[in-house]
């Protein structure tokens, strides 16, 4: 499937070894590897499992940097409306973070329709790429990406896992095909909790996938990846090595934790030498984070007992985001599939299910957030409409120093 339109860019210059490597991963994502296949069933999604209580915590660190004073000083409070054709949505930072929602074309400033070639390519509002002061933002399009899924695996994940597997490979071409400039991938796969499936001594929660197992998982060693990393890059077999770490089943905790499980994921523990996702994460990349998960990240309570959520609010996660991007959150971009969106199409609430609200309102703090529906019978729409959104991130990247 072909990107939803263009838009006249300035023209690349590559090395010749540059050119082959993008023209061949190109066409090993348009080929395609294995992926994993549903039933095709509608059977009903069941209520995620409880799980064990985990111990695993998070100290969020409010910013202060300049770079983010624009954003941290924001209430926050993401706005979305919805309609069969469009979906639109505004966020409390520099910019503008937009909605959407199954069978819509999201839009900022300007509309496109995912199947019209003729129309102009969606780009973001132009003070989506000024600061407070109204100076340009960004240095020079990105020539690294560091793209990062964390994947809810509690009990109602299973079909949804299929769903993004099976619609990874076109998100994948588009990137190689949409970021001209950028020609070094990394790409990782996280659980919301403690993943027992993972290799020993990397089963807790952030660590990298690189080995899969129990119920509705790929039940596979997905190792090793040609570089010999524990994450993949440009030179793997994209299609084929996402359709084995992304499938990380439906046995996990109930209480799920995204929002601690990237944060965990990209602390320097884990990134340093000997950690489980040594040189995962760079700082001259652009970081571009994908939420998929059918709860929010919020502490529930009964009258016996409360469950765990990451410690904060969302302006506490996002502070800590921007701090990890060395005050810069243009630099990043946090792509989120949840429940409960306005037009969506999920079934009746379970009772354990919770509509995404805290992590709707942490996405929608960024100038690079976009929201889209975890229930949606195909994701790729939602991949087709962010790879615009990370274009222009990516157009507009500020590099360190």
């Amino acid at each position: 499937m072909a990107p939803c339109c263009s838009r006249p860019r300035p023209p690349v210059v590559r090395s010749p070894g540059q050119r082959v490597a993008a023209q061949t991963l190109a066409l090993a994502l348009t080929l395609g590897g294995p992926v994993a296949c549903g039933d095709g069933s509608q059977a009903e999604r069941p209520s995620s499992s409880s799980g064990g209580l985990l111990t695993t915590s998070l100290t969020t660190t409010a910013a202060t940097s300049a770079g983010t004073s624009d954003a941290s000083t924001t209430d926050g409070t993401g706005s979305g409306s919805s309609s069969d054709a469009t979906a639109t949505g505004s966020g409390t930072a520099s910019g503008t973070a937009t909605t959407a929602t199954s069978g819509a074309s999201a839009t900022s400033g300007a509309s496109a329709s995912a199947s019209d070639s003729s129309a102009p390519k969606f780009d973001l509002p132009d003070n989506a790429t000024t600061g407070s002061s109204g100076d340009t933002v960004g240095g020079g399009a990105c020539q690294k990406v560091d793209l990062l899924f964390v994947i809810d695996n509690s009990g109602s994940m299973a079909d949804e896992q299929v769903n993004l597997v099976n619609s990874f490979p076109l998100f994948a071409q588009l990137i190689v095909s949409e970021l001209q400039d950028a020609d070094d991938f990394h790409v990782g796969v996280v659980s919301t909790d403690d993943y027992a499936g993972n290799a020993p001594g990397c089963q807790t929660m952030g660590a990298l996938v690189t080995q899969t197992a129990g119920n509705n998982s790929s039940n596979s060693v997905c190792t090793p990846f040609v570089e010999g990393m524990r994450y993949m890059t440009e030179q793997d077999d994209l299609a084929a090595r996402f359709a084995c770490a992304g499938q990380i089943g439906d046995a996990g905790s109930g209480e799920e934790r995204p929002i601690q499980a990237a944060n965990v994921a990209l602390s320097p523990g884990l990134n340093g030498a000997g950690g489980c996702n040594a040189g995962f994460l760079r700082e001259d990349a652009l970081l571009v984070v994908v939420f998929i998960t059918d709860e929010d990240d919020a502490e529930e309570c009964d009258i016996f007992s409360c469950s765990q959520a990451t410690p904060g609010d969302p302006q506490q996660w996002y502070d800590a985001a921007v701090q990890i991007k060395g005050g810069v959150q243009e630099n990043i971009v946090v792509l989120s599939l949840l429940w409960g969106e306005a037009g969506n199409v999920c079934p009746p609430a379970q009772s354990s299910e919770r509509p995404g609200t805290r992590i709707r309102d942490f996405t929608t703090r960024f100038t690079y957030g976009f929201v889209g529906d975890v229930c949606a019978l195909d994701y790729s729409p939602f991949f087709q409409q962010a790879i615009a959104v990370i274009d222009t991130a990516c157009d507009n990247f500020t590099p360190p120093g």
